[in-house]
């Protein structure tokens, strides 16, 4: 039986691909060769659209359900501090695509895309953590296999119309740029 983690923790493994280049694209910076600006485009459209409005918009769905299962108060906790993660993973997305934008206006900016992307690297591979190490499993005990399906059928509504190929593809196309560069 398929369950509302699966596809979530699937996309979990997309956005690690993308951190990972995030995270050679920093040390990159940190030892003093220009961000590169096409790769790291590509990582806000990434961040922005993939992870944010399609990944998190799927956790949204499972989030409104719980409403109506009682949740402990510690896993109510956990269900707050993650949307509040969503919320402060949006607004350091939207810093890098700014100061992207300024410095394709000719302002240099690569201290604070250096500051946003160690935050976000770092910030996000806990956020997906808590929620693949503990938060998911444990609010499967919550929904009935009748719940599920449902869930799971709101989650293909959600996803018509929405093209993951684009961002799997996007992110085979940065690995392997990489490559060719090592």
């Amino acid at each position: 039986m398929n369950t509302p983690i699966q596809p979530l923790m699937k996309e979990h493994r997309l956005i690690e691909k993308m951190l990972a280049q995030l995270t050679h694209e920093l040390e990159l910076i940190k030892e003093g060769i220009p961000p590169d600006i096409i790769l790291l485009e590509r990582s806000g459209d990434f961040l922005c659209n993939f992870a944010d409005r399609i990944h998190h918009g799927k956790e949204d769905i499972l989030f409104d359900r719980l409403e109506s299962k009682g949740l402990s108060p510690m896993m109510r906790g956990m269900k707050k501090n993650l949307i509040r993660e969503h919320k402060r993973f949006r607004e350091a997305t939207w810093v890098l695509r700014r100061a992207l934008q300024s410095m394709r206006n000719g302002d240099e900016r690569t201290l604070e895309i250096a500051k946003t992307l160690a935050f976000i690297t770092r910030f996000y591979s806990g956020h997906i953590q808590t929620e693949d190490g503990g938060f998911f499993i444990a609010m499967l005990e919550l929904f009935s296999d009748e719940e599920m399906d449902e869930i799971m059928e709101e989650f293909e509504i959600f996803d018509r119309g929405k093209d993951h190929q684009r961002y799997q593809k996007m992110i085979e196309v940065v690995e392997r740029k990489r490559k060719v560069e090592a």
